[in-house]
């Protein structure tokens, strides 16, 4: 196996996903699939605020629910936390479906939010921070699974307040 950083793995099969052909779907193995006693993470009380804590809770429920999206391919309560205008969220959702579909999976290489700065810009929040990435192993289901390395990078998050609940509007490397 070869071994690669998570956000770069990450990041280039969002960018490749469009520029690839689909690959040939393989039949999950037993390792592959989704425990049927899965559950999505529960939102904590925390992440229900509409403060500057609460901005930071959601951003750790929101990572929880997109380790929660990779390793069962089940999408759904990540897209409920997604904002209508998150190209990024879209694009990692984009590649977790076609990696299940395609009977990948991805094993470890869990995401978590260090301390974070957190400002209110106009109608949105800024959490920014560190995240850190667990080694893990990525398979796209056609290609040979990957190694990924533990990693740290500076993420951006965006999010509003809307109606009661939180919503990501975007997350990226601040400066690129």
């Amino acid at each position: 196996m070869r071994r690669t950083s998570w956000p770069f793995l990450a990041l280039a099969a969002v960018l490749l996903a469009g520029c690839a052909g689909d690959p040939e779907p393989k039949e999950p193995d037993a390792s592959t699939t989704p425990s049927p006693t899965a559950t999505p993470p529960p939102l904590p009380e925390a992440a229900t605020q509409e403060t500057a804590e609460g901005a930071a809770a959601f951003v750790d429920h929101y990572l929880d629910v997109l380790n929660y999206a990779a390793h069962t391919g089940d999408t759904a309560s990540l897209r409920a936390l997604t904002g209508p205008e998150c190209g990024s969220c879209d694009k990692y959702m984009a590649v977790v479906d076609a990696t299940h579909d395609a009977g990948g999976a991805y094993t470890g290489g869990d995401w978590s939010a260090g301390d974070v700065a957190v400002s209110f810009q106009g109608t949105e929040w800024r959490i920014e921070g560190e995240v850190t990435t667990e080694p893990g192993t990525f398979d796209n289901g056609s290609d040979p699974a990957e190694e990924t390395a533990p990693s740290t990078i500076m993420v951006a998050f965006l999010a509003q307040h809307v109606e009661g609940k939180w919503l990501m509007s975007d997350f990226v490397e601040p400066g690129k």
